[in-house]
């Protein structure tokens, strides 16, 4: 849980984000470049109750990102942090509210992601 905590106090790091583009295949499109330790949260994303929500991110292929859905509470309700340049989190909620999506570059080089929520 520590490692969490120091994770979302260094979240708030300053990128180039376009959260208003359409990507063709549906959702909402995230996309921000992150430096090696870098971290990025969305803005709350709002999450309905008993629907399945996919979050997909992905990077370059240059990293290793690592992924934590998170509850208004602040309790992880979805993660992958895998080695790969890649997360995929699937979860129903248990009720509507407000969610957010950290990010964290844990590679050696800097890492262009994109992040789809569907």
């Amino acid at each position: 849980m520590n490692k969490l905590v120091g994770f979302i106090t260094v979240a708030l790091v300053m990128c180039s984000v376009n959260s208003n583009a359409s990507p063709t295949f549906g959702g909402r499109l995230y996309s921000a470049t992150l430096r090696p330790g870098e971290s990025y949260s969305t803005a709350p994303i709002s999450l309905n109750r008993n629907e399945l929500t996919s979050v997909e991110a992905y990077g370059d292929g240059d990293g290793d990102i690592d992924c934590f859905l998170v509850d208004e509470l602040g309790n992880i309700v979805g993660s992958d942090n895998d080695s790969q340049d890649n997360c995929v989190i699937e979860v129903v909620p248990r009720w509507t509210g407000a969610f957010r999506l950290f990010i964290k570059n844990e590679g050696h080089m800097s890492d262009v992601f994109h992040v789809v929520i569907r």
